[in-house]
């Protein structure tokens, strides 16, 4: 065991200080148990320069009860009952969000081994130590400690010395840690080497490489009831949150170590398995993919993600979890659908192929489940079946000649997710390498920024520089980044500078902060301003709930001046749940007048309490049905 440290912690222990909350609770228990330490990712990150915002504590020599009771009297709250029955008490200060965790060494005793995680039994008491603890972990890098009352750091398994030289590496036994006790460590392995830009150690990759089958393994267990029941040792949950944490922080290392070490030949359906491998040995032109099979140009298109963040044709520069998900799955139809004849290499309808197989991958891997949707890890299957299923839309059709409603259909329903197919095309042509090292050629995408843009400028009147400094005046405030977070104010008002249309997330904050504002006694300029951005939700200018309540405040109207065989048909969307099919029909016929007359459209506030509007939209029904 090693106490001596290669580090400074003095900025950690004094970024604990200024974390009043923290500093107020370890004080207190340092008074009353001389032996507090802080553990786990917090350490870790400190080490390694990252950001930490998680603070894990081990109190060493002290009897389970009397700390709960002790920790129960404190100021502040106790959450999650059930996590005390392992010597862990999670603890929130007063007034705050933070979530501490505080626990008692540890030590974990399998019934059996090579199972699941029912049969480990967490045991503590007062005379385990912290090496005790530290030694269940999974990696060195992991199993580091700081007495927080001598302020030297505890490394007993060479945790400092992995980090410098950039290696994850099993505590002990490789075969103990990751096969007969949990295999989920086996991803776990591979996620850190993708955050952290590691490699893994010899011995323990070779162990994940032989023994990966271990992560589907099934066994059987018997319930309280005495009902067999059949389980896999790694919950699909699990293998999901771990995949995403890696594949978003480094997409193509996850992809090819989990091809190198086999592992998906775990986690994978047969259909799936056989797209993957196919990968490699379906061959693409060689005049447009001097890169060579699709497996390298899917590669060679994870890597290229990074080349949107200096991109100058005026795409965003970040990029989603949904959009590396779509590049990684946007030719794997191209298996099945490959077809060369006379040199002539074809692959009819592999956007429509692969999109079937990436609702597949997602389902399988049950991807949406580990994060909600508010976290930037959640998989929205549709958007992603979209992204793969459109991605050589930008290509195939001419940006000039696509109509106005195709552009709205595809690139401004949902701004963000158009945008993001543009972004997929970027990453495609920048991955398509031409025979004699000809550089991409963008000219596609641009002509269809420029389209969406004419298009958008008849939907939306831009803010004024006068409205957009209110807002950013009124975003700026603090309360507004402790209620949404600083990056997503600044993602926000982004977005309203450059005119997009807000989604259903943006238009929920919107309406916080109107809701925020209508507390106020005074009148703000914000007010007016917002209100403008929500009614920016969408681009079809009348919903159908406005078209059935205008259906319902027009029955007589519609019925004088209507045959009865037509007003039938409104008659029976009233009766309807969602309408009937005519308000679908409507909603397109007033999309196309609001391109056809924008200027009447924006100088008009859309909604029945405007009487010239309203009767305008009547006109336009009649004018409908009289045409039919």
């Amino acid at each position: 065991m090693s106490n001596n440290s290669n580090y400074n912690l003095k900025p950690l222990l004094d970024n604990i200080r200024r974390e009043t909350t923290l500093h107020d609770l370890i004080v207190r228990l340092t008074s009353r148990y001389p032996h507090v330490y802080l553990v786990g990712g917090a350490v870790r990150d400190f080490l390694l320069s990252r950001d930490y915002k998680d603070y894990d504590l081990v109190i060493e020599k002290a009897d389970k009860k009397e700390v709960y009771d002790y920790i129960s009297s404190l100021p502040g709250k106790l959450v999650d009952i059930q996590s005390r029955n392992f010597g862990v008490f999670k603890y929130r200060p007063p007034n705050s969000k933070m979530i501490i965790d505080i626990a008692l060494p540890r030590v974990d005793v399998y019934q059996q081994y090579f199972l699941g995680h029912a049969n480990v039994t967490t045991v503590t008491h007062k005379d385990l130590s912290i090496i005790d603890d530290l030694s269940r972990r999974d990696f060195t890098i992991n199993s580091l400690a700081i007495d927080l009352s001598s302020e030297k750091l505890i490394d007993p398994f060479g945790g400092q010395k992995d980090l410098k030289n950039k290696i994850i590496r099993a505590v002990g036994d490789p075969y103990e840690r990751l096969v007969k006790e949990d295999p989920t460590r086996m991803l776990r392995a591979l996620r850190f080497a993708c955050q952290l830009n590691f490699d893994i150690d010899l011995d323990t990759y070779k162990t994940i490489k032989k023994h990966q089958d271990q992560i589907a393994r099934k066994f059987t267990i018997k319930d309280q009831a005495g009902k067999s029941q059949t389980q896999t040792r790694v919950a699909v949950e699990m293998l999901a949150a771990e995949f995403l944490k890696g594949f978003d922080a480094y997409p193509e290392k996850m992809i090819e170590l989990l091809d190198d070490t086999k592992i998906y030949r775990s986690i994978l359906t047969p259909e799936l398995i056989s797209a993957w491998e196919g990968l490699k040995t379906t061959e693409q032109p060689p005049d447009f993919h001097a890169e060579g099979n699709v497996w390298n140009h899917t590669i060679l298109g994870l890597q290229n993600l990074k080349k949107l963040t200096n991109n100058s044709i005026g795409l965003p520069k970040t990029t989603s979890i949904n959009l590396k998900l779509a590049v990684l799955l946007h030719d794997f139809g191209k298996v099945s659908t490959f077809v060369l004849q006379d040199n002539n290499y074809t692959y009819y309808n592999h956007p429509e192929v692969s999109s079937e197989l990436s609702r597949k991958f997602i389902s399988h891997l049950k991807l949406t489940s580990p994060f909600a949707k508010q976290d930037k890890l959640y998989i929205d299957r549709k958007k992603v079946a979209f992204l793969v299923a459109r991605h050589m839309l930008p290509f195939n059709v001419k940006a000039t000649e696509i109509k106005e409603r195709k552009i709205i259909k595809y690139f401004l329903e949902d701004e963000n997710l158009g945008l993001e197919l543009l972004q997929l095309a970027y990453i495609d042509a920048n991955s398509a390498l031409k025979a004699g090292n000809k550089p991409p050629n963008f000219h596609s995408i641009i002509q269809f920024l420029h389209r969406i843009q004419e298009v958008k400028n008849k939907l939306v009147i831009p803010l004024s520089a006068l409205e957009l400094s209110v807002i950013k005046r009124e975003l700026s405030k603090k309360k507004y980044i402790r209620l949404f977070s600083q990056e997503y104010v600044e993602i926000l008002y982004e977005k309203i500078a450059n005119n997009q249309i807000p989604n259903d997330q943006d238009i929920h904050c919107l309406h916080e902060i109107l809701n925020q504002l209508a507390k106020q006694k005074r009148n703000n300029p914000a007010r007016p301003i917002l209100t403008k951005l929500i009614s920016k939700k969408t681009p079809y200018p009348i919903s159908g709930d406005l078209i059935k309540k205008l259906f319902q405040q027009n029955k007589k109207y519609f019925s004088q001046n209507l045959p009865d065989s037509q007003y039938a048909i409104i008659s029976d969307s009233l009766n309807n749940l969602h309408g009937g099919k005519i308000i679908g029909v409507l909603k397109e016929m007033f999309l196309q007048d609001r391109l056809d007359n924008p200027t009447f459209y924006n100088q008009n506030n859309p909604s029945l309490t405007n009487k010239t509007f309203k009767s305008y939209l009547s006109q336009k029904i009649i004018d409908y049905f009289s045409s039919l």
